[in-house]
């Protein structure tokens, strides 16, 4: 059986977040730096994350 689908490993799923936050985060800095940074730590969890998760391996 052929699956239409894929379904997304942790690993991507985390990948596509922290490239959503950092798209996110550039796109404040010029308006609310703020807001931009809380953005940026965000996506340095989400980096940790990934990092454990391939240490884990």
């Amino acid at each position: 059986m052929i699956t239409l689908f894929k379904n997304k490993s942790i690993e991507e799923k985390l990948q596509t977040q922290y490239q959503l936050l950092m798209e996110e985060g550039d796109k404040l800095l010029s308006t609310n730096q703020p807001e931009s940074v809380k953005k940026y730590k965000e996506a340095r969890r989400i980096l940790n994350q990934l990092e454990s998760l391939k240490n884990a391996f």
